[in-house]
């Protein structure tokens, strides 16, 4: 498990999809012997991401869905878009800033699709990801032009082309509305709610009524959504800023305590919160 970001972003003025400028931001790549740890409830203010699963199966919560994902499907994830990966399938995943994709080809902003129906071409976009990805290893200016030229000409406009041909609308399930709003306020307050209780008051819903309806709808308590929401921006926080002290992180996400993140983070992760980080990021 690594993600490896740009280091030198290139002055790359292609246009494409509606004439905007975007380019590589980093590559993940998520082994077999990864899926042991598992990925919790985040989004990407300015990033947006396509991962291609390159083998087995899993189940990945998207704007508040589940979605059962499988070899050869690609997840396409826009800005501002909650979602948890759990026990991430082994894939490739790439993070691309200023890249929009229009809403009458994405119209919810993401899309879990097997468009690429040929296992030859979907194939081929794998072998040109891991070439991107051994080239953003090297870590000089000159690679990291190459990778991002092979991502922005060979990748991205093979994947537009495809869901732009065979358009697919994501169905989201019927919620109740005063769940879907508490889980709204949890996703806006997560850094500033001290527990379930001030939850209940702030929302003026029965806590009984509030744990029994959140289960049925998102098939966990209000609580354990809390601290996936938590530990989700907390990891991000440690892959995106490796210098940032831990009970920091702990504290910026909304933990009182570095003893109860810790136990969270190790219970909803699989891994302790500077492990995570020295496997994510290989430092040492």
């Amino acid at each position: 498990m690594k993600q490896i970001f740009m280091q030198n972003y290139p002055k790359y003025n292609k246009d494409f999809l509606n004439e905007e400028k975007y380019h590589l931001a980093y590559i993940a790549k998520i082994s077999e012997e990864d899926s042991i740890y598992s990925r919790c409830m985040h989004n990407h203010k300015d990033i947006l991401e396509i991962s291609l699963i390159l083998d087995g199966s899993g189940t990945y919560f998207v704007n508040g869905d589940y979605y059962h994902i499988k070899k050869n499907d690609i997840f396409i994830c826009g800005q501002h878009v909650l979602h948890q990966e759990g026990h991430t399938p082994p894939s490739i995943c790439i993070g691309l800033q200023g890249l929009h994709i229009p809403k009458k080809i994405l119209p919810r902003h993401f899309l879990i699709t097997s468009c690429l129906a040929n296992t030859e071409v979907f194939n081929s976009l794998k072998e040109i990801a891991n070439l991107a990805y051994e080239l953003l290893r090297k870590k000089d200016i000159q690679s990291d032009h190459l990778a991002n030229q092979i991502v922005c000409s060979a990748i991205i406009p093979e994947i537009i082309d495809a869901i732009g041909d065979l358009p697919m609308a994501n169905k989201s399930t019927k919620k109740n509305p005063m769940i879907d709003s508490a889980k709204s306020y949890m996703d806006q307050n997560y850094r500033s709610i001290p527990n379930v209780k001030t939850l209940v008051k702030d929302t003026n819903i029965s806590q009984s009524y509030l744990d029994h309806q959140f289960k049925i709808t998102y098939k966990c308590s209000p609580l354990m959504y809390l601290n996936y929401r938590r530990i989700g921006e907390a990891q991000t926080l440690l892959i995106n800023r490796p210098g940032l002290p831990i009970t920091q992180i702990a504290f910026e996400v909304g933990f009182k305590t570095l003893s109860h993140f810790n136990h969270y983070f190790k219970d909803l992760s699989g891994i302790p919160p500077l492990k995570f980080r020295q496997e994510y990021t290989h430092i040492e």
